[in-house]
């Protein structure tokens, strides 16, 4: 298991490289730039600005310039605001995609296993059917769907939560259940297949044998074994939570990550989507690498191997 995170921690940084440097050639492949003029302006400045940001350089020029700043951890200054450096919006927008992410993970989590686990203990039954029917709907229903639904029904005619903007922690509980629920029944799927592999062993008919109850049973036998799907889903799941969703951000105007990047690729702000990217990808191999450890811990198997 030592070696195999081993091999995975140097894998990291080739896999985040080559991110960056795909994400770097489709940016610059979009039709338009941050400077194209849309109606009139003067050439000249359209021209003094190009020149200031290397973009009057070829292309593997720019490419290498923008390598030798990530080296030194320099993401240079937005395009659009050039009194602001990079590093300085995603301080600012990345706390509060966490706080959103946390909140939808834990409560994904909690739903999700909660009817993974009703749904294997009673197999072929009417909890089982309807927790399947539940996690069917919410995989079926994008996001922009049911935050709509959420925004309409708790915000605009109950008149119970805010639908839009951030100013407290009441204003991200329609979006973090917005951004759990098709991730809360991806995990019930994945929980309660997991959770049927196991529950036949000999292992666990050795522990009823030995006259545990069904609850030590499920709780210290099965639960565990049931969970290794999900903890394998959990690494990119859980980067994609933790950075906020970009629809449900734009839904809800929530001043996130996703909204950043949203703005930074309509604008065309090549250096704030690039540093975003960087972030996404940093955090995408680090939380794969969590999963992997975790996914050790609980299967032996793995250990061993």
């Amino acid at each position: 298991m030592g070696r195999y995170l081993i091999k995975r921690l140097l894998q990291a940084p080739l896999v985040l490289f080559v991110l960056v440097t795909i994400s770097f050639f489709l940016m610059r492949a979009a039709p338009g730039g941050p400077f194209t003029r849309e109606r009139s302006g003067d050439a000249r400045s359209e021209q003094a600005r190009a020149q200031r940001w290397g973009l009057d350089k070829p292309l593997p020029t720019q490419y290498l310039l923008f390598l030798g700043r990530l080296a030194r951890g320099d993401l240079d200054y937005s395009m659009k605001q050039e009194d602001e450096r990079v590093s300085e919006r995603i301080a600012r927008h990345l706390p509060v995609s966490l706080l959103l992410g946390s909140l939808a993970l834990g409560l994904a989590l909690l739903l999700g296993i909660s009817a993974g686990v009703i749904a294997a203990m009673r197999r072929n039954r009417l909890p089982d059917h309807l927790a399947m029917l539940v996690a069917m709907i919410g995989l079926a229903v994008p996001a922009f769907v049911i935050g709509p639904l959420l925004a309409w029904g708790f915000g605009l005619r109950l008149g119970w939560l805010p639908v839009a903007g951030y100013d407290g922690w009441l204003h991200l509980v329609l979006p973090a259940v917005t951004l759990a629920l098709p991730y809360a029944a991806r995990i019930a799927r994945l929980c309660r297949a997991g959770m049927l592999d196991v529950i036949n062993q000999d292992f666990v008919r050795t522990a009823r044998a030995k006259g545990l109850s069904e609850l030590a049973v499920v709780a210290r036998h099965v639960l565990r074994g049931g969970l290794l799907p999900v903890v394998s889903y959990l690494g990119p799941a859980a980067t994609d939570v933790l950075t906020g969703s970009l629809v449900v951000e734009a839904i809800f105007r929530i001043p996130g990550m996703g909204y950043e990047f949203v703005n930074g690729a309509l604008n065309r702000d090549y250096t704030v989507v690039m540093g975003t990217v960087v972030v996404y990808g940093a955090l995408l191999v680090a939380f794969n690498l969590l999963s992997d450890l975790v996914y050790g811990l609980l299967d032996p198997r793995v250990r061993h191997a």
